[in-house]
């Protein structure tokens, strides 16, 4: 007998707060690391820089080719992500309303994991 969607909605909310909640034992039992001792500084170097109470400059980076090059590389990234998503977006809207079209994606989506499975 088939459930509602509202019967199968509760019981997935259900199992995922239970499984959430069967970790927290796991969590009491951890230890945590009692961070390390501060250092002292330099008594030369506590002379030398009066507190301003203003904080101390960012540092600039030391190559702004490289940074560049860093940021390049993302945005080529961040653009091949976005190409994909409008692949799959364009796939979900040629699959839209085609019964056996997407009947035959699923059966070869399960005999892919079926081959991939032990």
């Amino acid at each position: 007998m088939a459930r509602s969607p509202g019967t199968r909605l509760g019981l997935l909310l259900a199992s995922t707060l239970l499984a959430g909640f069967s970790t927290l034992p796991l969590l009491a039992q951890t230890e945590t690391i009692a961070p390390p001792p501060p250092t002292a500084e330099p008594a030369s170097e506590a002379a030398a820089a009066p507190d301003t109470g203003t904080a101390p400059a960012p540092e600039t980076p030391a190559d702004p080719a490289a940074s560049q090059s860093d940021l390049d590389a993302v945005e080529a990234s961040i653009s091949l992500s976005q190409q994909r998503i409008d692949q799959l977006k364009a796939e979900i809207a040629a699959m839209q309303g085609d019964r056996t079209q997407q009947n035959a994606a699923l059966i070869a989506a399960a005999q892919r994991v079926a081959s991939l499975a032990p």
